[in-house]
């Protein structure tokens, strides 16, 4: 009976997180923008259920930004500038999420290797949330306007996608100094979503609530993404061994529709 256990952490060049929202008009690499600028930490655990045979299962967190920002206190009318006083309360947060991933391995032959593996899919969605709340008063004394009102605005957006997807591969060795291999990937990428800003609207003004009119967002049109299936190749040639050394030149190919 043997196991392996391992945990892989990577960390950006450039940043810890980038945050991103696009309007929905705007167009963005929903393939690469976001993709490597995240934090990736994976836990996993492997065991041989017979010789040759290996089965493997691990976890993969992620994090995704909630943000606040409420501004409370007194506005003065009609001029705001001139004695509103107002507190600043500013809350941004990392939330972890998780998902799973599995593979197998079979060591069908001696030089003959078959994989399969299932990665899970995820959504990191950006929340940000601005919010204006307290008492209008008239200037120069003019008393309260508006007792404990408040106004606020919630803007949900994809910040990055990952779709479910199954690989399969195989490796062939048709030499003591040749390694083959070759990859298929299929991303269900029709389940992605608009990314684009999705707005909510909350607000109380108390018995100036029925002569405000704002116009309620409509839901933003589906991309009509498709599923796609991704061919990989690679090669390995070991081109020249010592005791000491041994160098390898190595080249690989790879389709990936969009």
């Amino acid at each position: 009976f043997r196991f392996a256990f391992g945990v892989a952490l990577f960390l950006p060049d450039d940043r810890v997180s980038r945050v991103r929202a696009t309007a929905r008009d705007q167009p963005n690499f929903v393939y690469y923008d976001n993709r490597p600028q995240r934090i990736y930490l994976a836990t996993n655990l492997a065991v041989q259920i017979v010789k040759g045979l290996y089965v493997g299962a691990g976890v993969t967190f992620m994090s995704r930004t909630v943000g606040r920002e409420e501004l409370s206190g007194n506005i003065s009318f009609p001029d705001a500038a001139a004695e509103s006083d107002l507190r600043l309360n500013l809350d941004v947060d990392l939330k972890a999420l998780r998902y799973p991933q599995a593979g197998l391995l079979w060591e069908a032959l001696p030089w003959l290797s078959i994989g399969l593996t299932y990665r899970h899919q995820f959504v990191l969605e950006l929340e940000q949330e601005f919010r204006i709340s307290g008492n209008v008063v008239g200037q120069d004394g003019g008393g309260i306007l508006l007792e404990n009102g408040f106004f606020g605005i919630t803007s949900l957006s994809t910040n990055l996608f990952q779709p479910r997807q199954v690989a399969a591969g195989i490796a062939v060795r048709p030499g003591r100094r040749v390694h083959l291999a070759l990859d298929l990937v299929w991303a269900q990428w029709s389940a992605f979503t608009n990314p684009g800003s999705r707005l909510k609207l909350a607000f109380d003004l108390g018995p100036f609530t029925d002569l405000v009119k704002i116009t309620s967002q409509t839901d933003p049109e589906a991309p009509r993404f498709h599923d796609t299936l991704t061919t990989r190749l690679g090669a390995e040639i070991t081109a020249w061994t010592t005791r000491q050394v041994t160098l390898a030149v190595r080249a690989g190919y790879a389709f990936e529709p969009s």
